[in-house]
């Protein structure tokens, strides 16, 4: 039979291809790994901002351009500068929790423990303090959403402090009476410290020689504070030979 329709068509191997509308496609829908990568972009440039010009000062549009991201784009993660101010605490407080839990995890002894947790508490409070805090407490309405944040903090150092130091009386290297009770004293001191500095400066920024002088104080209440809950030698130290020998000459005299 004869071919009604003619001579099949010859396929033209120069023609150009058709693109994978499949692919191109998938390429244009957010995933998760997209959205948190782009959500570091924004953090790290907010912070970088809020460091530099404050919360009052800096606005949206400047953090868009500086994560290279359209101020559209911006506002699809973060609806508000209050929120995104606050995902960027919330971000280094997860950073400084992190930090905590690995060294409690240690195996190592628990004085030293204690020091490097000061140490990261203080990277995490100086951190706060480069974001000018105190300017967000002044302009924001939703200042008691960091009053809260620094709340649940407390808690949470309260149960690493309490885990710590009850390691460390296993260990023989402390000896408390109420752990819960010497935690407690000793994170008050840590906030004592901290608050006092953040009044003498609001709502200035500190320089780094302001900063250092905190946390050298805050490593030294640290070692008297340690000092002070180590075991003692119940056996008195012996007397000078000289001040033996003076005083049995003078009894014989």
């Amino acid at each position: 039979m004869a071919n009604i329709f003619g001579k099949r068509p010859q396929k033209n191997r120069n023609s150009t291809k058709l693109p994978n509308w499949s692919n191109r496609i998938k390429s244009m829908i957010p995933t998760d790994e997209n959205v948190s990568g782009t959500k570091a972009q924004i953090l790290a440039a907010a912070e970088q901002q809020f460091c530099r010009f404050g919360f009052s000062k800096v606005t949206m549009e400047e953090i868009a351009a500086a994560s290279g991201l359209r101020k559209a784009s911006l506002y699809y993660y973060f609806t508000a500068k209050d929120d995104l101010f606050q995902a960027v605490m919330e971000k280094k407080r997860s950073e400084f929790r992190e930090r905590v839990e690995e060294l409690a995890g240690r195996d190592e002894p628990a004085a030293g423990r204690i020091f490097a947790y000061t140490d990261a508490r203080c990277d995490y409070f100086d951190g706060l303090q480069n974001m000018n805090i105190a300017d967000y407490k002044q302009v924001s309405r939703n200042a008691s959403a960091v009053r809260e944040m620094f709340r649940a903090q407390a808690r949470e150092e309260m149960e690493w402090l309490s885990a710590l130091l009850a390691d460390g009386a296993r260990r023989g290297e402390f000896v408390l009476p109420a752990v819960a009770s010497v935690a407690e004293a000793f994170l008050h001191i840590q906030q004592g410290l901290r608050l006092r500095f953040m009044r003498t400066y609001e709502p200035l920024q500190a320089g780094a020689a302001e900063l250092g002088q905190l946390r050298y104080e805050l490593m030294l209440v640290t070692k008297i504070f340690l000092d002070g809950i180590r075991p003692r030698s119940v056996k008195k130290p012996a007397r000078s030979r000289s001040r033996l020998h003076t005083k049995v000459h003078k009894v014989h005299s």
